[in-house]
């Protein structure tokens, strides 16, 4: 799965993603889980609005039984 940036795509409304938050300069960069909520045009880590998100995925499939 590729990371998909925000300025290409945005998530359907409140599905949980993994997010990539950076500098301007991408010199620091942190990843979590959090979500898109288009009404408020804001993305929500953890009950808490976040800036920075340049990117997304969504996750993977769960692993299966061997």
């Amino acid at each position: 799965m590729d990371w998909i940036y925000v300025t290409d795509s945005l998530p359907e409304d409140d599905e949980m993603v993994i997010i990539t938050r950076a500098d301007d300069n991408w010199e620091f960069k942190w990843t979590y889980v959090g979500w898109y909520s288009h009404e408020g045009n804001v993305w929500i880590v953890a009950n808490e609005v976040v800036h920075d998100v340049k990117a997304w995925m969504p996750f993977p499939k769960p692993a299966e039984q061997i």
